[in-house]
């Protein structure tokens, strides 16, 4: 499902998902509980698996059994990225399969997506790629479940570098 050159998964993060902080600047890292890793993993499959759903840090973090705090700093350590911002991303990558893979109209790409209206869901998505839904979809040859790439040779994703996130919510 995710298609946008994203790396999703333990490990995928800069710090490699093995080594978690220690609290003094330098003191050796310790290894992280097997089970912490496997919980920030599970989170990121229920927030991929879910891509239209208001899912909050409290949920997520109840679910690791850590604390909010806790879950927010292994969560960026493993993924390289705030659960929001993986969450954005997840949103993206599904509304860009629907769109290049499906004939659909964009409204019920957006109600996929988690969007109430289609004029929400088409400001988030030219804000965050820099197209209109309909204008990524003619650039790739979608619609009709063709494949074409973008042209642009890297992510589509406007925003990447300074940390800009699209749709507000919990997540």
């Amino acid at each position: 499902m995710v298609e946008s050159g994203f790396a999703f998964g333990p490990g995928a993060g800069p710090a490699g998902g093995d080594l978690d902080s220690a609290s003094a600047p330098d003191a050796a890292p310790k290894r992280r509980r097997p089970s912490q890793a496997v919980s920030i993993a599970s989170a990121a499959d229920y927030i991929r698996e879910r891509p239209g759903a208001e899912i909050s840090i409290r949920q997520l973090a109840g679910m690791a059994g850590l604390s909010e705090s806790t879950f927010r700093r292994l969560f960026h350590e493993t993924y390289g990225v705030s659960p929001k911002q993986f969450a954005q991303r997840c949103r993206l990558a599904e509304a860009q399969w629907l769109l290049r893979a499906s004939a659909k109209p964009v409204r019920y790409v957006a109600e996929q997506t988690g969007f109430q209206s289609i004029h929400a869901f088409s400001a988030w998505f030219q804000r965050t790629v820099g197209l209109t839904p309909s204008e990524w979809r003619k650039r790739q040859g979608g619609g009709m479940g063709g494949f074409g790439t973008d042209g642009l040779g890297g992510s589509d994703v406007k925003g990447e570098a300074d940390g800009t996130e699209g749709r507000g919510g919990e997540v």
